[in-house]
């Protein structure tokens, strides 16, 4: 039954959505009833703002340092991980939702991350949600 529509009424999270994405193996993997904090469009921009800031604070070669494809993805992958891990409630898998595991996820499954960050694009900024 649909319900009135009220401006200022917001609720604190958006509904359980099925991840999906491709594994390493080329197999489908779901990441199932995950439920992201809600944000607004607005917020949502600043919550990414706040990403890609992390990103670039996170690794800058000491002088005279030779810049380090592995030192940049690990630096970029745990700040990344934090920031997902604060987007996300509650998720339906076998493991607690932290930004360690997280980082694990993704270093070794990129894929999953950007599957996860998609879903929370899409229910943010265009308000789609579904399996």
């Amino acid at each position: 039954m649909a319900t009135t529509f009220k401006l200022g009424n917001r609720p604190k999270f958006f509904a359980p959505i099925t991840v999906r994405f491709t594994g390493p193996d080329g197999a489908e993997k779901v990441i199932p009833d995950v439920v992201f904090v809600y944000r607004t469009r607005t917020e949502y921009g600043e919550w990414v703002d706040s990403i890609n800031e992390a990103s670039a604070a996170s690794y800058t070669p000491a002088p005279g340092e030779k810049f380090s494809v592995k030192a940049l993805f690990q630096a970029t992958g745990s700040g990344g991980a934090t920031q997902l891990a604060n987007a996300i409630n509650s998720c339906g898998l076998d493991l607690p939702l932290s930004a360690e595991n997280l980082a694990q996820l993704y270093d070794e499954s990129p894929a999953a991350m950007e599957a996860l960050i998609e879903a929370y694009r899409a229910a943010a900024v265009q308000g789609r949600l579904g399996n």
